[in-house]
């Protein structure tokens, strides 16, 4: 991403990324990069009038480069974004250029954030309706259990403010969150509150909330995936599930492992990836409770 990111922008017609691009990569470029300085411009390319989301090699044009080379690049970087978008979001926060980081800043929230937040709602429909669509959609939502998940949630997705409210019905009792998508998603993180909760302390209720945050976030996970692990964690823990003692999650971020590895002398639960985290920046072998050793 450090030299793939300037170089698609320098193309895009952000000349501050320019700075970024060195001159051996320059040179092994020469055609685009001088495509690009044809195409000159004030303001980056206007990709208003294209689509982004797909691309034909065969329909790339040598021709006109000051078309094709940005166009080419417009894909690529929305290709990064719907599918390592933690990757474009560290180099973004990580950018020491402050025009650079605006300008990135400004093109993803005008030509790209729209068509990624406008994907997660179409998918989060869609998987609430497979189920009764059947078919091969049905199949591989039944086996990998998120249709059972979505199913036990009432969810509301709202295009105009991009805001998912999802609430789980226990007894008498509701669990409700929102989840909130920036303008400029997914450059920033997305925004999960709490609307209400029963029966849960606030520590457990905050390491929920902070796994459906982490999921979209580092893990480029999807709303789809979030809701999934926030609908298991509330479920598991009223059937009883004991979570792990180390990040108050029944459900592992890392793995969706449930607290596997148990202590055997204070009898704590313990996911395994959080233990060995534990092991590794604790030096020792440890229980991280009684400190007995492991």
């Amino acid at each position: 991403m450090e030299r793939l990111l300037p170089y698609l922008f320098h193309l895009l017609g952000i000349h501050s990324a320019s700075s970024l691009v060195t001159d051996a990569h320059t040179s092994s470029n020469q055609a685009a990069s001088s495509a690009s300085n044809d195409a000159k411009s004030v303001e980056p390319f206007d990709l208003s009038r294209w689509d982004v989301t797909e691309y034909q090699v065969t329909a790339f044009d040598l021709s006109s480069p000051e078309i094709s080379f940005p166009l080419l690049a417009g894909h690529l970087y929305y290709t990064c974004l719907a599918n390592v978008p933690s990757l474009v979001r560290i180099w973004w926060t990580e950018c020491k250029i402050r025009q650079l980081n605006l300008a990135v800043d400004s093109l993803t929230e005008k030509y790209f954030s729209p068509l990624l937040i406008n994907h997660e709602l179409i998918s989060l429909t869609k998987a609430q309706q497979a189920p009764a669509e059947g078919g091969q959609a049905a199949a591989a939502a039944a086996l990998s259990g998120i249709s059972d998940d979505l199913n036990q949630l009432q969810i509301k997705a709202s295009k105009a403010t991009s805001e998912i409210t999802a609430s789980f019905k226990i007894e008498d009792a509701t669990m409700e969150i929102a989840i909130r998508l920036p303008a400029n998603f997914p450059l920033r993180q997305v925004e999960v509150e709490g609307l209400q909760r029963v029966g849960v302390e606030d520590s457990r209720w905050r390491a929920w909330l902070l796994a459906v945050a982490g999921v979209i976030a580092a893990q480029n996970g999807s709303l789809i995936d979030a809701l999934s692990l926030f609908r298991r964690n509330v479920g598991l823990h009223f059937e009883g599930v004991e979570d792990c003692t180390i990040c108050y999650s029944i459900v592992s971020l890392q793995d969706r492992s449930l607290p596997n590895k148990t202590c055997k002398t204070c009898k704590n639960r313990f996911h395994g990836p959080c233990l060995y985290k534990w092991f590794k920046t604790s030096s020792s072998s440890s229980c991280p409770l009684c400190r007995t050793l492991w």
